[in-house]
């Protein structure tokens, strides 16, 4: 329960404080014509779709484990 709690307080924070950090980017992008910006904003891109992908199957495994921990379905059942 704890490693779990832990992962998704961090993964929230990052998943609030990566599309701000994009739009910021982008917005200096636009303001200056620098397209370091524009680099720094699609990388940072690439991190939140891994993030949301990887944070989105953890919360389905945890959801299972939850399951499985309950006494309500066993270690064999198919995780959904």
């Amino acid at each position: 329960m704890g490693m779990s709690l832990a992962f998704h307080i961090i993964s929230a924070v990052v998943g609030v404080a990566l599309p701000l950090m994009m739009t910021i980017a982008e917005f200096l992008w636009h303001k200056t014509g620098d397209a370091a910006y524009l680099v720094l904003a699609k990388r940072w891109a690439k991190g939140t779709d891994i993030l949301f992908a990887v944070g989105g199957r953890s919360q389905e495994r945890c959801s299972h484990l939850n399951w499985v921990f309950s006494g309500r379905s066993s270690w064999f059942s198919p995780v959904p």
